[in-house]
């Protein structure tokens, strides 16, 4: 990082792991731009900051702008308060439109782990949050029924241990303390709020069926002759979510096909991470949790290159 101890002083203040990682990201590639012009981020001029959103960040939705503009601004406060910099950071936090221009408009069909994290945090009903962190695990089977079938009693809450089942057989998944908490929420709901708790009509709920061991539950008003969902509601709720405005750039990122893929992609960031590289083995690792059957199929996508173009150039301390 430029100014490193400086800006280290910054992170210092803040006491959540994951609040410094994300500014720690940024730091690093504020970097270059620092060193070419000489001078810490704090003191950018606006022209500096505009070039510094377009050609460096390169935002992939109005969210990622949000963070980026409500990072710069804490930081140049800080400098100002400090008494190192004239700036005070407010053409940048009272112009977050304003950046919105700077958009990547490419789509965007893989997701990063922080972006999952959003999604999960904006969703109401814990029966959707549960879709989407469960098929970032690698739970989905033909026509999702690994996850239409799973029931709470399939998941071992202290080894974090799914035993999913299709008709192709059983499996164990090995999943995220969030997806247990979500799975054991999901179980939970009586509610289930239409439209993320937005909808204009006079019934805005609907209700579950109370004491269903599945994880997605039916409504009481149409029960499923199996007892559990069919994957049209899986579909039909991600559709929801799609629509939902604050999402509208994930949109083409937003299918059980595209969410997988986005886990496998994380899984593989861990391993670049770790190890600088991503060999045949590990990928076939990946393959073999997300009962991915042909190794060849994953090419496009489970490489190197596509790692480090949704987390950047990975080192021990980069995620």
């Amino acid at each position: 990082m430029f100014n490193q101890e400086f800006k280290k002083s910054f992170l210092d203040t803040f006491e959540n792991v994951k609040t410094k990682e994300t500014y720690s990201r940024i730091f690093k590639n504020s970097m270059t731009l620092e060193t070419k012009l000489n001078k810490d981020l704090y003191n950018f001029s606006k022209a500096e900051i505009n070039t510094f959103l377009k050609e460096y960040l390169v935002a992939k939705t109005k969210q990622s702008i949000r963070t980026y503009v409500s990072v710069i601004s804490r930081y140049v406060y800080f400098a100002n308060v400090q008494g190192v910099t004239d700036n005070t950071g407010e053409y940048v936090s009272k112009n977050q439109k304003y950046f919105f221009k700077y958009l990547n408009k490419e789509t965007q069909i893989y997701l990063s782990k922080s972006e999952i994290d959003s999604i999960i945090l904006s969703l109401v009903n814990a029966q959707d949050a549960f879709i989407i962190s469960a098929l970032f695990d690698g739970i989905e089977g033909t026509k999702v029924e690994e996850l239409t079938r799973l029931k709470i009693q399939d998941i071992d809450v202290l080894s974090r241990v799914a035993k999913v089942k299709s008709k192709k057989g059983e499996r164990e998944v090995s999943i995220s303390k969030r997806t247990v908490d979500l799975a054991l929420m999901a179980n939970g709901e009586v509610e289930y709020y239409k439209k993320n708790g937005e909808s204009e009509h006079e019934r805005d709920t609907i209700e579950l069926v109370e004491n269903s061991p599945y994880i997605l539950k039916p409504s009481n008003s149409r029960p499923s002759n199996e007892g559990y969902v069919s994957h049209y509601t899986v579909y039909n709720r991600l559709e929801m979510i799609k629509s939902l405005e604050e999402f509208e750039e994930l949109k083409d990122a937003l299918t059980t096909k595209n969410i997988m893929r986005s886990g496998m992609i994380y899984e593989a960031s861990k391993i670049v991470q770790e190890n600088g590289t991503l060999s045949l083995d590990d990928v076939k690792d990946i393959c073999k949790k997300y009962n991915v059957r042909y190794v060849w199929s994953v090419n496009d996508f489970l490489n190197k290159d596509v790692v480090e173009s949704i987390y950047g150039t990975l080192t021990k301390e980069a995620v």
